[in-house]
């Protein structure tokens, strides 16, 4: 019962990543609790009251409900792991879930915007602690766009997750830790090919190194570059409508559109692996059936080029999940009874 609660915090950060999990985000949360029990002196897991940690809840500016429900779902987990393993007797924790209203739908660049934004990124100076600035960024913000990566997962690439004969990003570590194969078209090789030249011509030669880095060893972090495309987004003046967020990074994604899977893709040697990533999205109830419309190829820097079968511009379509994007060739439209559901990150067809 005496358990000091900076160790605690450890055994469980422990018990969680063992398990497969992450638990980078709570373990800030986490410090942040440790780091406030103990300005009030209370070092001891036991010495958590209920009066404390509704202080502690209280002490971290959390205007919207969701935000606040996940830290008070960060501290039940502690608390609850530490009943489970008889460390405490019963959970000092009264605070009851914020109810969680209707949200607004994310705000969508269409094709305009996100030129205007990708054009605005080129031209960002360069400053004492960042060279490259405008052609790294205007790099990071067209994957985001152009193949529905998040920001961390654009952020995080390095120069061996570059396949370039084949038109192939592997992306580590996504959501719930996952790994993926992203096929893209020949306008994203160009940007990355030439931001692989870039990072050649400034010493990375390992391939371990960072595509996108200022220093020449860290990657640039999604925190800089979510600031930075926030102050980008402001220059542009873009009109939001009610009832929809203020744009994002992470709800960056065109209008919509989606295309089968290359069948060059399902049998590449290099996707045993990520083709198992059955929580990422584009999978189960994220799959959407598509095929490409007679004219596809008119994408912004390699953005989706064809529209989700039953018409384009369907809200549900355009918010089901993050769907990456080619401009691979065209195909006439797909009849009703020869709709396939297509899984793009896990790189196969198959019926429904």
């Amino acid at each position: 019962m005496n358990e000091n609660l900076h160790t605690t915090v450890g055994r469980f950060l422990d018990h969680k990543r063992a398990l497969g999990r992450q638990y980078h985000s709570e373990e800030h949360e986490l410090r942040l609790l440790v780091r406030f029990a103990r300005t009030h002196r209370a070092h001891r897991l036991d010495q958590l009251t209920p009066a404390l940690i509704q202080d502690f809840l209280a002490s971290r500016s959390r205007p919207r409900p969701r935000s606040f429900n996940h830290l008070l779902g960060v501290v039940r987990g502690l608390l609850d792991w530490a009943v489970a393993h008889e460390l405490l007797e019963a959970s000092p924790l009264r605070v009851r879930p914020r109810r969680v209203t209707s949200t607004r739908i994310p705000c969508l660049f269409d094709a305009a915007q996100a030129r205007r934004l990708l054009a605005a990124a080129a031209v960002l100076p360069d400053n004492s602690r960042a060279v490259g600035r405008g052609p790294t960024y205007r790099t990071i913000f067209a994957l985001c766009y152009g193949l529905g990566l998040r920001a961390g997962e654009a952020c995080g690439l390095r120069m061996h997750d570059v396949d370039t004969p084949r038109r192939l990003l592997l992306v580590r570590g996504g959501k719930f830790g996952k790994s993926r194969l992203v096929p893209h078209g020949p306008r994203i090789a160009e940007l990355v090919g030439d931001q692989v030249q870039r990072r050649q011509a400034d010493g990375a030669t390992s391939p371990d190194a960072a595509l996108f880095s200022f220093d020449g060893h860290h990657c640039v972090h999604p925190g800089t570059a979510s600031a930075t495309f926030h102050r980008l987004v402001a220059t542009l003046d873009l009109t939001v409508p009610d009832g929809v967020c203020p744009p994002t990074l992470h709800s960056r994604l065109p209008s919509a559109r989606l295309i089968p899977t290359p069948s060059k893709y399902v049998d590449a040697p290099h996707s045993s692996s990520p083709a198992r990533d059955r929580s990422a999205p584009g999978h189960g109830r994220a799959c959407r059936r598509a095929a490409h419309r007679p004219g596809a190829g008119s994408g912004v820097q390699g953005a989706a080029t064809c529209s989700p079968v039953g018409g384009p511009g369907r809200p549900a379509d355009r918010l089901a999940g993050r769907w990456f994007a080619t401009t691979t060739g065209a195909l006439p439209w797909a009849s009703r009874t020869s709709r396939r559901t297509i899984c793009p990150v896990t790189l196969r067809e198959g019926r429904r």
